[in-house]
């Protein structure tokens, strides 16, 4: 889901046109590509900015706007289905707001992204987490 409160000086770029996905079609995750900061009245929040891919999708590449929440409800989703889920990184309750944390939690959620995807192929019998339905609700925009 798109985030709505995005601050003044910084808007998502514009999503472009809607993202047809055939319902079997694989759905990666590529990389996050930027973050920022939004403000939702007083309380304020980082936005990250990822770049998912679609085999048949089209267009084949889009962006998805997520909030650390998103992460956390994913990793949960997966796990009551059966998926093998690494760590999270765990939220912080101060100084989360800091650049230098910021750039470390998006460096961390990026590589929890492509653990999720490396635990599949390294658990005999695990289920793919980019499969389930859980996955494929939190995949698009």
């Amino acid at each position: 889901q798109a985030m709505s409160a995005f601050p003044e000086a910084r808007r998502p770029p514009d999503p472009g046109p809607v993202t047809h996905i055939p319902p079997d079609a694989p759905v990666d995750f590529v990389r996050i590509i930027d973050h920022w900061t939004a403000r939702d009245g007083q309380a304020s929040y980082t936005v990250y900015q990822l770049l998912v891919r679609g085999e048949g999708a089209q267009p084949g590449e889009w962006s998805v706007y997520r909030r650390y929440q998103a992460f956390r409800r994913l990793s949960d989703d997966l796990r009551q289905c059966g998926c093998r889920v690494p760590v999270l990184p765990p939220k912080r309750p101060f100084g989360y707001m800091e650049e230098s944390f910021i750039h470390n939690r998006k460096r961390e959620l990026e590589a929890w992204l492509h653990k999720l995807k490396d635990y599949f192929h390294q658990f005999s019998g695990a289920t793919d987490p980019l499969s389930t339905p859980e996955f494929r609700a939190h995949r698009s925009g």
